[in-house]
């Protein structure tokens, strides 16, 4: 039975067929953990409802851009992102306004978007997976401290739990942004960046000596670490509270915003508004604004805080071991006991992955060993009902049938004559007739076959 068992989820496992069930477990163990801010020099400059009333419908004129870059400029960020693919020209006069400001900056990112057909399901996301490539424009381009891609795949369920930290595409590769801004941040070169397609993992060589290894799952990405409902887990500062804030100083007024806590941040820049921006649902928010996962990431790399999950060889491991104990357990209980058991035994299972979850960040394998547990109970209970039944069909012949002929024994044909005899005396048209044998030299059947 446990073989059986194993095998059965095993078969489940390797052909995903409640795959959305164990994501499942995945966002209910972030849900569980105990959310905390991000502790990292990024802040998120957000360009939502209030700046939309201000300054008018998306998408805006490209001086408002320009202006945030250079009053940005003056207090000294660490790096500054748009969230935002400047892939088509305006008219001369903006273009021409945001270049300039990008020129003296020299400290922005911009990203580009892969349209991407899905999952390849090989090693390294491969060129054969991107349908198209959106670019920022090469006036641009030409004068940004980067560039980063801000493409994501949901899982089959359509909540957002990872990203490519690196897709190839033709002879060019491109960091995911918050990648990008991290490793620079960290002063990490692209040579420095050691993809192990095989181990899982990508390890960041630090000038410093403390190398960082990122953990991948097995198709290579990386789990994003979602500490934070949106608005809790870095410090939001409106789009058009900084503009107004830098004029209020320069006429000597208090301002919104104290601009000079900006400087040596990484600021990132990114449309919130409703129902302009990209909403995600994520493992801990049904709505959350994509410009996010930059975020997420680059903290990630900054404090060396990863999500890592049990591999495959392991996860067969668990599967077998959860399989073989709790079926050779509830084969030695009675129903009830095992349903007892089995349901503590898929409780703590859960309760324990989530434990490790919270201490280790290790996500283990759930969902297919507690259905394993699950299995190993309606299995023996089934098991254990058929032997009682077959016991006790077993019992009832031998204390009511004769061991020789297999006839009916006196004690149980004299309780069938009684509830005939009984039935018959309710009904008054029932006829019962009794034939009784005499039959001669009966004793040499006894004496040559057996009483």
């Amino acid at each position: 039975a446990a073989i059986v068992i194993a095998c059965t989820i095993l078969l489940m496992y390797e052909l995903r067929v409640v795959e959305r069930l164990e994501l499942l477990t995945v966002d209910y163990r972030f849900l569980l953990r105990r959310p905390e801010p991000v502790k990292a020099d990024i802040v998120f400059i957000d360009m939502a409802e209030d700046s939309i009333d201000a300054i008018g419908r998306w998408p805006w004129p490209r001086k408002w851009h320009a202006a945030l870059t250079r009053i940005l400029s003056e207090y000294d960020p660490k790096a500054v992102a748009f969230d935002v693919v400047f892939a088509e020209p305006q008219d001369e006069v903006n273009d021409a306004t945001f270049e300039e400001a990008l020129k003296l900056a020299q400290n922005v990112y911009l990203p580009l978007s892969y349209e991407l057909r899905g999952r390849t399901g090989d090693k390294v996301y491969e060129g054969e997976g991107v349908q198209s490539i959106i670019r920022p424009m090469e006036r641009f381009s030409q004068w940004s401290a980067g560039t980063g891609h801000i493409s994501a795949v949901p899982d089959s369920d359509g909540i957002l739990r990872r990203i490519f930290p690196i897709i190839s595409s033709g002879d060019t590769e491109t960091y995911q942004l918050g990648f990008r801004l991290a490793c620079d941040a960290l002063g990490i070169r692209e040579s420095d960046v050691i993809l192990d397609p095989k181990g899982h993992n990508i390890t960041l060589r630090s000038a410093k000596g403390k190398d960082i290894k990122i953990p991948l799952d097995d198709n290579n990405e990386m789990i994003i670490n979602w500490k934070s409902r949106w608005g809790k887990e870095l410090p939001h500062y409106s789009f058009i509270d900084i503009i107004r804030s830098y004029g209020m100083i320069k006429e000597g007024q208090k301002p919104i915003v104290d601009l000079g806590l900006l400087k040596d941040k990484i600021c990132i820049v990114g449309l919130t508004a409703l129902g302009l921006i990209d909403i995600k649902p994520v493992p801990i928010e049904s709505t959350y604004p994509a410009v996010g996962v930059n975020a997420m990431v680059a903290a990630s790399l900054l404090n060396n805080d990863f999500v890592r999950t049990t591999n495959s060889l392991a996860n067969i491991l668990i599967i077998l071991a959860v399989s073989v104990f709790f079926t050779f357990l509830l084969s030695e209980l009675r129903p009830l006991s095992g349903m007892a058991v089995a349901a503590f035994g898929i409780i703590g299972y859960f309760l324990l992955s989530s434990a490790i979850f919270g201490i280790f960040g290790l996500l283990v394998i759930t969902f297919y060993p507690m259905l394993a547990i699950f299995l190993s109970y309606i299995i023996t209970a089934a098991y254990t009902q058929v032997l009682q039944t077959v016991e006790r069909s077993r019992l009832f012949k031998q204390a009511t049938r004769d061991g020789l002929t297999s006839l009916y024994n006196v004690r149980h044909f004299n309780l069938l004559l009684e509830a005939e005899m009984k039935s018959a005396s309710f009904d008054k048209n029932r006829r019962l007739s009794i034939m009784m044998f005499d039959i001669d030299n009966f004793k040499k059947l006894n004496d040559t076959y057996g009483h």
